[in-house]
């Protein structure tokens, strides 16, 4: 159990370093989808479970890498427009 914790926390923290909106919201929904449905395993597939987990770790941490190298521009999602609007309209 506390491996799976551990594990969790880790994914999350390391889908959370995505730069671009789209990749990084993509990752944690799929995080907490998979562990949703692994919920209920034990024994070995909990283990085979836990195995590709780490496998799927060590390759968001790659993709954070790169992500972080070459980063993409903001997504329209990330931007705060209603402020960005108010501040426009209070120069003129």
């Amino acid at each position: 159990m506390k491996p799976a914790v551990s594990l969790y926390r880790q994914l999350l923290r390391e889908g959370k370093k995505l730069t671009d909106y789209n990749f990084r919201m993509y990752s944690l929904r799929r995080v907490r989808q998979g562990f949703a449905e692994d919920a209920s395993l034990t024994g070995e597939a909990a283990n085979k479970a836990l195995a590709f987990g780490k496998d799927q770790l060590a390759m968001l941490q790659r993709q954070a890498i790169l992500s972080q190298l070459y980063p993409a521009a903001p997504s329209v999602m990330e931007t705060n427009t209603f402020e960005t609007a108010s501040a426009e309209q209070k120069r003129h």
